[in-house]
């Protein structure tokens, strides 16, 4: 799957989001037994995956593949719509 570790820096970098956004996000995930957070020297941190946090993941991995599927048909359906509109 990847690391086993990130760092908070390169999590911030990685998805362009400010520290404090970053700390609320951990915190977040960390309450749920998702990561585990490991502090470092100079205010950084490791975080790496627990196996609920893999299952989270799974499930948000299916849930986004659903949606896609959602919008794909509900996309075909709006443009099968109007070209029957338009008499094309």
């Amino acid at each position: 799957m990847g690391r086993d570790v990130i760092t908070s820096r390169e999590l911030m970098l990685l998805i362009s989001i400010p520290y404090k956004l970053e700390t609320e996000i951990a915190s977040y995930w960390e309450s749920k037994g998702a990561i585990k957070r490991f502090s470092k020297r100079g205010g950084e941190s490791e975080y790496t995956l627990t196996d609920t946090g893999k299952e989270y993941a799974k499930q948000l991995e299916k849930t986004r593949k659903q949606l896609q599927v959602i919008g794909a048909v509900v996309g075909t359906v709006l443009v099968i719509t109007f070209l029957i509109w338009k008499g094309v």
